[in-house]
């Protein structure tokens, strides 16, 4: 499946000194309306404030304000959506826990890699693939010469 630029319903970005968020609505051949949003968290930033800067960059993706939002006939928790890119917080350790269950209570996000696999030459799984309401989705790390990040390719099946 491939997304074309023309394909673009919506963009919007999100700077701060946390993090930088790109975030995309983009109608798949098929159809299918799906978020895209690449995100960098600056090094050494609290859990909390990392929360912070991801539910008001999403907001209106989250299942609360979705509720809201409802009366104009928008379920926009139900919209397929993807969140990957440097976290700069280890997914192999207990210390993202709470990042993890924030994601998958708040946005309904579950992580796609394998967080014990390394992303880094440095043994740490600081990069991630999140992903919601796609059934055919699978991601894996691959090797890399040209940086001390492993990318992750995710490949995403059309589902009807």
């Amino acid at each position: 499946m491939s997304v074309i630029k023309n394909n673009i319903q919506d963009l919007h970005v999100r700077r701060t000194s946390v993090a930088d968020l790109c975030a995309a609505e983009c109608v798949m051949e098929n159809g299918v309306t799906l978020i895209m949003a690449v995100i960098y968290v600056s090094p050494n930033n609290k859990l909390i404030d990392i929360q912070e800067f991801i539910h008001r960059a999403l907001l209106e993706y989250s299942k609360d304000v979705s509720r809201t939002l409802s009366r104009y006939n928008k379920n926009l928790d139900k919209v397929p959506l993807i969140l990957a890119g440097d976290f700069n917080i280890n997914f192999s350790n207990e210390k993202s826990k709470p990042l993890l269950q924030f994601l998958e209570e708040e946005f309904d996000l579950r992580i796609n890699n394998n967080p014990a696999e390394s992303t880094t030459k440095y043994n740490t799984t600081i990069d991630a693939v999140f992903s919601r309401h796609l059934n055919k989705i699978e991601s894996q790390t691959y090797v890399s010469y040209f940086s001390y990040h492993k990318p992750i390719i995710t490949k995403i099946e059309p589902t009807d």
